[in-house]
This record gives C-alpha cells, sequence and structure tokens, in this order.
C-alpha cells in the first residue's frame, strides 16, 4: 500500500481527518503534505490537522479533528463534553469547546479557553474523547445551560451512576471550585435532590399535594400498605384506583444495595395490584401542568375497572 493510500485509509475511521504527525507515520513527506492539500484537495482545518477531499464538514467530523488537534495537551469542555457524555438536557452545542495549554487562532466554531497548569482534572475517555471527571462537567454544565436542563443533566448523571450527591458535594468544598461561576446553582440543585433535608422534603412534597388535590381532594399522604407481611409507605396514594404517587429523588441515588431495596420494594407494592407514578423535584416545580396531566390519565385509566367491579 502507498503512503497515500494508507494515510487515506487511516482518515476514513477519524471521520475523513488526519494529523501531520500521522502523514509522516504514514510515510509521506512534507513537501508531498503540501503537494496533496494544493493538487488533491486536503483541506487545513486546524492547525497540523487535515481533511481528505470528499468529507463534509459536520459536528462529528469537527469533534474527530479537535480530537486530533488536542492530542493529550487539552480535553473537551462544559456542553461540548456533557453532550459526549451523553447527559440528558445538553444539546449539540453550536460551538466545540476546549480547554488547553496554550489558545492559537482556530476558527468561529472552536472555543478554546486557557488551561491553567495549577488547575489540571484528571481525565477520563469517552469514545476516545477526553473529558474531565462528570462532577467538574456539571459544574461548568450548570453556568451555561438554563436550570431546568441543568437539572435533567444533574439527574441523568445520578440516575446512570456516574456520580452521586456525596461526590459532588465534596467536589463544591474544595478551595480550587470556590468563586467558580455556576458554584452557586449547583449548590442550589443539589439541595433540592437530596431529600434527608426536612425543609427541601417539605417543599417537594407541598407542592405536589397541591397538584393531586386539583384531581382529588381524597388523596392521602404517607399511606401504609402491607404487602407479604411487609410494611411499606408510598408517598400520596389515590385509595379508590389504588394509585401511588411518589417524590422521586435521594432514594434512587445512593448506594447499589439502597437502589435494589427500592426495586423490590416497587416489585411488592406492584404485585398487589397497586400502580406507583415517580416524579423528580425538575418535574414538579418545572412543569406542575404536566404532572397534573400524567396522574389525571392515570386515575381516569384505572377507574373504569374498579367502577365495575
Amino acid at each position: 500500500m502507498t503512503p497515500t493510500a494508507t494515510a487515506h485509509a487511516l482518515a476514513v475511521t477519524q471521520e475523513g481527518h488526519i494529523s501531520w504527525a500521522q502523514l509522516l507515520d504514514c510515510g509521506l513527506s512534507p513537501a508531498q503534505i503540501k503537494y496533496r492539500c494544493r493538487a488533491h484537495g486536503w483541506v487545513k482545518v486546524l492547525p497540523r490537522v487535515y481533511r481528505v477531499a470528499g468529507v463534509g464538514d459536520s459536528f462529528q467530523s469537527r469533534i474527530a479533528a479537535t480530537t486530533l488537534w488536542l492530542g493529550s495537551s487539552g480535553h473537551f469542555v462544559s456542553t461540548t463534553a456533557g453532550f459526549l457524555m451523553g447527559l440528558e438536557g445538553v444539546r449539540c452545542p453550536d460551538r466545540i469547546t476546549v480547554a488547553r495549554t496554550s489558545v492559537p487562532a482556530t476558527p468561529a466554531w472552536l472555543k478554546v479557553i486557557r488551561l491553567n497548569p495549577g488547575n489540571r482534572p484528571h481525565l477520563r475517555s469517552v469514545g476516545g474523547r477526553r473529558v474531565p471527571p462528570v462532577e467538574r462537567v456539571l459544574l461548568e454544565i450548570v453556568a451555561d445551560l438554563p436550570r431546568a436542563d441543568a437539572g435533567r443533566a444533574l439527574d441523568d448523571a445520578l440516575r446512570r451512576r456516574l456520580t452521586t450527591l456525596d461526590r459532588l458535594n465534596a467536589m463544591l468544598e474544595r478551595k480550587s471550585v470556590q468563586g467558580r461561576k455556576g458554584v452557586r446553582v449547583l449548590r442550589s440543585l443539589l439541595g433540592s435532590r437530596d431529600l434527608r433535608n426536612e425543609k427541601v422534603r417539605s417543599g417537594f412534597e407541598s407542592r405536589m399535594l397541591r397538584i393531586l388535590r386539583r384531581i382529588d381532594t381524597f388523596v392521602c399522604a404517607d399511606h401504609e400498605v402491607r404487602v407479604a407481611g411487609e410494611r411499606f409507605v408510598i408517598d400520596f396514594y389515590f385509595p379508590e384506583v389504588l394509585l401511588g404517587v411518589e417524590c422521586h429523588s435521594i432514594r434512587w441515588h445512593l448506594a447499589d444495595e439502597a437502589f435494589k431495596n427500592d426495586v423490590r420494594r416497587h416489585r411488592l407494592i406492584a404485585s398487589a395490584g397497586i400502580e406507583l407514578l415517580f416524579f423528580t423535584w425538575d418535574e414538579v416545580t418545572s412543569t406542575p401542568r404536566r404532572v397534573e396531566a400524567e396522574v389525571r390519565a392515570a386515575v381516569e385509566r384505572r377507574r373504569p375497572r374498579f367502577l365495575s367491579s
């Protein structure tokens, strides 16, 4: 295989992009590289990174080019890192954002933040892309996204067990993050998700109760049920249709054993014919009408079977 063919084969695996160092490794000389750019339509996308002819410009191709350009001297940050992690609420960004030791001139679609030598996080790889720990990414995200979207990203990271409330709170106590944009918002979001705080729990459930009483004034709070000799408490309960509503948060974000116990609890309650609906803090505070519509629909769906019995 000729050096040019080898280079093309490698570029195909990298969204049609290849670096200067890789071209040299393929056997091309600096003069040959310049000739391919001039005569074969190779495009210089970033310093010492080229796109071969016939490859379109897209977000994925830009990510590939940026990855080659960064090498070990930088990483993806903020909403770009959150999007690469697949966090809910993080849309495909208009500009790719990276942190790097130096900030040269770059295209308009790339934002480069100077990486402070004394503030370099331990990095992880997501699909071959270098990103900070999820705790750092969430801190950066809440500074750039609307609160509701940032809350969805936080909930998704907790649900997927990418982090924990304790790890996030520990990060916020470090001196290295004090005064950074987003700290206050993230602290507020964490507080609203930790139902060990009785003030938050009370506010969460009070909002939910107001929603549910618009559907049926006979809704019960902290309703006790016994299944197979075990006692369970459901946050809110519609006794006429055997429908429970749970304010869901910290209990699903603790240790693995607690998660397994909650799944078992759900399964046993369901075996008694009781349907459970789960809602988060963000849903209750940001989209109360949608919560009401979902609960009302469930009540109406279950009512006929009990009227006919």
